[in-house]
């Protein structure tokens, strides 16, 4: 089977294959997953319902499965990026929501959701209600029917910040995981 016996799908509508039925390979199919209607990843296991690109080249990956959850690789290079990528599919208006500790702060780097080419949210550092839930919070959010792609980003400041970074500037790192895709209408 292609799901871990640790974890929890209910993406009953769907074969979890490329869209157009095929394996993404160099026949002309998308590069975009078709989902069923409701589909969960909490990252447990080698297997996952959600088919994320780290960023990089497989030997060097800008995102890393960290215990039980997805973490950028920090990087110094002023400017850097790290995305992480999923390309997916749904027949239907739907949501997608993560779990997510945001360990970025300005001026060193900040963390941003992209559905589509479009900023969505932006964390220029932690709030104090993150704080206050173990550094966790929801990161939920719109995507429309048909191939949508959603990038969380890791991006560095493009200076010099002057100053060391201290623990109030956190680590630079963030922690995605418990991500769900539901359709927001039955098909």
């Amino acid at each position: 089977t292609r799901f871990p016996s640790g974890c929890t799908v209910e993406d009953l509508g769907s074969t979890g294959d490329k869209a157009g039925g095929g394996d993404g390979g160099e026949d002309g199919d998308s590069e975009f997953t078709t989902l069923g209607p409701r589909t969960i990843d909490n990252f447990d296991g080698p297997n996952h319902s959600l088919p994320f690109d780290f960023g990089g080249t497989p030997a060097n990956p800008q995102w890393k499965l960290d215990s039980g959850s997805l973490t950028n690789i920090p990087t110094p290079v002023l400017g850097a990026s790290s995305d992480l990528t999923l390309k997916i599919s749904v027949a239907n208006p739907s949501t997608i929501s993560c779990r997510s500790k945001i360990d970025t702060s300005m001026p060193f780097e900040m963390f941003a959701l992209f559905i589509n080419g479009q900023q969505r949210n932006t964390y220029h550092q932690p709030s104090s209600s993150m704080v206050e839930d173990g550094g966790w919070i929801t990161i939920l959010t719109g995507i429309r029917p048909g191939e949508n792609t959603v990038v969380f980003r890791v991006q560095n400041a493009d200076f010099d910040a002057g100053m060391e970074r201290k623990g109030e500037f956190g680590s630079g790192r963030i922690w995605i995981d418990d991500c769900v895709v539901s359709s927001l209408s039955s098909r």
